[in-house]
């Protein structure tokens, strides 16, 4: 029962112990990243990327999408493949 005792004690004085919240310089600064995802794909099936912008974590929006932006894709023979805006950030080849 001892052993016990002695693990709860120890659990608990970890678990106050850390009372000073920590902000990270990444949370705090405001960089404004562009978010590229998305998958290339050949053949018959469509490439789709989605482009957004990051926001703070205390932000009251969790989605930043960048609009109206020129994507394309060029493939190693450095041929051209231009990306369709269709909205929300969405841009995809139109092969579907």
């Amino acid at each position: 029962m001892a052993k016990y005792l002695k693990a709860y004690y120890f659990l608990l004085f970890i678990l106050l112990s850390c009372k000073e919240p920590y902000d990270p310089p990444v949370i705090a600064n405001n960089a404004n990243y562009l978010v590229v995802e998305g998958v290339i794909n050949t053949g018959s099936d469509s490439t789709i990327v989605k482009l957004s912008r990051t926001v703070q974590i205390s932000a009251q929006t969790t989605a930043n999408p960048e609009l109206h932006a020129a994507v394309t894709v060029i493939s190693s023979a450095n041929t051209l493949y231009p990306l369709t805006e269709t909205g929300r950030g969405n841009y995809w080849d139109g092969w579907a």
